[in-house]
């Protein structure tokens, strides 16, 4: 790989890459203007020191991951490899003397991904030596991308390539083109100072530009496509990849890879085993499938099509099978995908004994499990996999995820790529699997999917409409769900409209199950969000006291956990109302009642730390009218450990939190007495939190102008 070089005084050396220039730079003017902070050049305030120290944090953030190589992919499959030595060498060869880029191209099940996964074993444990003509084949880092839904998706996908301290935010990076683009850059930088070996595993569709933007990393790549090199011709000349194609073991090489897997294989075996692979044409995954099985030979068509699945299937294989068919086709984590089958762990084992499935070369607790490309079209065309034969998974992944919001984030994002497959492969949405389809499109707004949200909804919407019209109850629950993917994307007037679609479907239908009662006091709930902020205190307080009827009629055998649940949010919500109203008596009365039903839910359903949250916020607002601003100060701290826990410590919601502290600690810090130490240590935390707002809105929310000035205030009057 070609080392970027700069001269300086006549001496070549290497260049630092741009990051380490920016943080050189930056270090060397903080000296500077802190040397000079009584001058107009120096610091002429604490905003413009932390800021400057803010940037120089994210500088040494960047230089630390390009230097501790802090990017990860998922493990490749690793299976039993003989035979392919010429091959091995012709690319250690290319990549050492030749083009950097290389294409390795053949039919599918060749052993294409085994050869590209042999060789970067290989090279990682250092069996190419360095010797007189040959540079040493090793590298730094080895990252692999399966790309068979495309190269931007393998990228921008965090599951696949796990970038530390990045990830996917629709508000921060606004579209995946955006994400993509700011990963790359990352990638280049650490190709700067790391030599790396990029695999791009099962390439299927072209298109140049994302292409493009990859190959040009200073990187050695290898390819595996069923596509050959003519469709790389619209590529630049010097990232057109020299091709390597793979074509059918020779006979040795076949009876080698017999002798590894069935040592134990009789004469009259071997015999039938020649036959079969004349048969076959060398086809090697057939090949290990004959060897792995109970003897069967595959189906061969009139075409020469290959069939790949045994005749008989052990209970719980023909359902893990459909499931993989239909997951991401870089495979998903072993535990996860046994437990929402409901397997016992020995099948999957199992089944890679027969080469029917793959699993990576990880820890059991980091192990992923996958289908070869062929297996999964095979899978797909016998099996069929759909919404009715996999109802129970699909249920089960439902229920996993369905309480995202009060899950840590980075355990949730794991999953995100599953459910965005599975919704991928079910994209009709059938009315009656709307419960499920409802907790999986939920997950995709809660994890800021908000396009596929929107997507999956709205087709949803329109499937249930045909099948239970309009004015439905279940139509009025589903234009609540869409009206929160658009408020949660901050398109508040869209969202208020689904709001009052909704609300007005709860209105003209008649309840068909105890549900009715919760989702109307919801929708009437969700539909004083534009009047509150708009300040039409009569349409609020209208829509408050509809809910509070609603409350009071639903019968007896209605009155769930869930109904317990909303009617102590609706408590809320009138608690902050009257607060807003200067109606303090009143305000109190609703809080103690809030207190009261939560009290209740939590003693029969435990307590949900994000629920807490909620309950706390109007604690805050209540101890703040009354000018009880120690306890006030006492819910935020307790509050921001939950955001920072439930959120992120980069997260809005942390951010709000953090400036409502400092706002607290400000206003505490007035009323005292300015030369007390309690008054200058609440001013010192206000300040220093004031200063972390300012830097997280700075790094990770930039287009928050007014937000960012509005704290920019509050740091000047200090």
């Amino acid at each position: 790989m070609t080392e970027s070089k700069c001269t300086y005084s006549g001496n070549k050396r290497k260049t630092d890459s741009i990051y380490q220039l920016q943080l050189s730079y930056e270090l060397t003017m903080d000296r500077l203007r802190e040397e000079y902070a009584d001058t107009p050049a120096g610091y002429h305030d604490d905003l413009a020191r932390a800021l400057a120290r803010a940037s120089i944090e994210q500088r040494q953030e960047e230089c630390r991951l390009m230097e501790g190589g802090e990017v990860t992919t998922p493990p490749f499959p690793v299976q039993p490899f003989t035979g392919r030595k010429q091959q091995l060498e012709t690319i250690r060869d290319s990549l050492c003397h030749g083009s950097r880029i290389l294409l390795i191209s053949g039919m599918g099940g060749i052993g294409k991904t085994a050869l590209m996964a042999e060789y970067a074993l290989r090279s990682e444990s250092g069996s190419y030596h360095n010797t007189k003509d040959t540079p040493p084949a090793s590298y730094d880092k080895i990252l692999f991308l399966p790309a068979a839904k495309g190269i931007r998706q393998a990228v921008t996908d965090d599951a696949i390539l796990t970038i530390s301290g990045m990830r996917w935010s629709a508000r921060r990076y606004r579209s995946y083109a955006g994400y993509f683009r700011h990963k790359l850059a990352i990638l280049h930088q650490l190709a700067q100072s790391k030599r790396l070996l990029i695999l791009i595993d099962d390439l299927q569709e072209i298109r140049l530009r994302e292409l493009a933007a990859l190959l040009e990393l200073p990187a050695d790549i290898l390819i595996s496509s069923r596509l050959t090199e003519q469709a790389f011709h619209s590529l630049p000349s010097e990232l057109q990849p020299r091709q390597l194609l793979l074509r059918e073991m020779s006979e040795a090489e076949l009876m080698a890879m017999a002798e590894r897997l069935r040592p134990d294989l009789s004469a009259e075996d071997q015999l039938r085993y020649s036959i079969i692979s004349k048969k076959l044409h060398g086809h090697t995954l057939s090949m290990k499938l004959w060897l792995n099985s109970d003897g069967a030979v595959p189906d061969v068509g009139t075409r020469g099509e290959i069939s790949f699945l045994p005749q008989r299937l052990e209970p719980g294989a023909r359902l893990l099978l459909m499931v993989l068919s239909v997951l991401p086709p870089e495979g998903v984590l072993r535990t996860w995908a046994e437990r929402v089958c409901g397997v016992e762990p020995g099948l999957s084992d199992r089944l890679a004994a027969r080469s029917l499935v793959q699993l990576s070369s990880a820890p059991e607790d980091r192990q992923r499990i996958s289908l070869h490309p062929l297996i999964r079209d095979e899978v797909r065309r016998v099996l069929r996999p759909n919404m009715k034969n996999c109802r129970h998974f699909l249920e089960k992944v439902a229920a996993d995820v369905g309480n995202a919001w009060n899950e840590p984030r980075e355990e949730m994002l794991l999953r995100l790529p599953a459910v965005q497959s599975i919704l991928e492969a079910f994209p009709e949405c059938p009315a009656w699997m709307a419960p499920a389809l409802d907790k999986l499109l939920t997950f995709l707004w809660v994890m800021e999917d908000f396009e596929g949200a929107e997507r999956g909804y709205l087709n949803l919407f329109d499937n249930v409409m045909k099948s239970s019209g309009e004015p439905s109850q279940e139509t009025g629950w589903l234009a609540l769900r869409v009206g929160a993917v658009y408020h949660n994307s901050l398109r508040f007037d869209t969202a208020e409209t689904w709001y009052e679609r909704s609300l007005q479907n709860f209105r003209q239908c008649r309840p068909r199950s105890n549900d009715y009662w919760w989702k109307r006091m919801e929708a009437c709930g969700k539909c004083t969000r534009g009047p509150l902020f708009r300040g039409e205190t009569d349409r609020v307080q209208a829509l408050l006291e509809e809910a509070e009827t609603i409350y009071r009629q639903a019968p007896a055998e209605a009155r769930s956990d869930r109904l317990l649940l909303t009617e102590a949010y609706h408590s809320r919500r009138r608690a902050s109302f009257s607060l807003k109203l200067g109606r303090l008596g009143e305000a109190q009365v609703y809080r103690q009642r809030m207190h009261k039903e939560m009290d209740l839910y939590f003693s029969r359903c435990g307590t949900e730390g994000p629920k807490l949250l909620d309950l706390r916020e109007t604690d805050i607002e209540f101890e703040k009218a009354l000018g009880n601003l120690e306890k006030a100060a006492g819910f935020l701290e307790e509050n921001l450990r939950g955001f920072i826990l439930y959120r992120g410590p980069e997260h809005e919601d942390t951010l709000h939190c953090m400036e409502q502290m400092a706002d607290t600690l400000l206003t505490q810090a007035r009323q005292a007495e300015t030369s007390s130490w309690k008054s200058q240590e609440n001013l010192r935390r206000a300040r220093e939190l004031y200063l972390r707002v300012a830097a997280g809105l700075r790094i990770h929310y930039p287009y928050e102008a007014g937000w960012l000035g509005r704290v920019k205030e509050r740091i000047r009057e200090l």
